[in-house]
């Protein structure tokens, strides 16, 4: 098989793939509007409390970052991030607690 033809298969078949991998939704017998009642409540019940993400819990999470190495396409090593540990912690407090029921995903900081 020539090479062109071999890129032209993988190519297919990852397309294969993503059309058969499932979507996920929401949804009830009772309808959209039921659905759309239920993760309301889900959601207000969830974004009811204080902030789930403290000071403490992202003060480890830096921590517990690699050294030497880059964590994201920012290339901001962990030795650039210490010293700016707590403003940085407040800075993501505010965030995680004012935005987080905006529909922004906050990554999970694992505890």
């Amino acid at each position: 098989m020539a090479q062109g033809d071999y890129t032209k298969a993988i190519a297919k078949f990852s397309r294969i793939g993503k059309n058969r991998a499932i979507k996920p939704s929401f949804s009830t017998p009772e309808g959209p509007q039921h659905a759309a009642e239920i993760m309301a409540q889900h959601l207000e019940h969830i974004f009811a409390a204080s902030c789930p993400i403290t000071i403490d819990s992202i003060n480890n999470a830096i921590a517990q970052l690699p050294r030497r190495k880059a964590p994201g396409v920012d290339h901001l090593t962990i030795e650039m991030t210490v010293p700016l540990t707590y403003n940085l912690t407040l800075i993501l407090v505010h965030l995680s607690f004012n935005y987080a029921g905006d529909g922004v995903t906050l990554p999970y900081l694992g505890e």
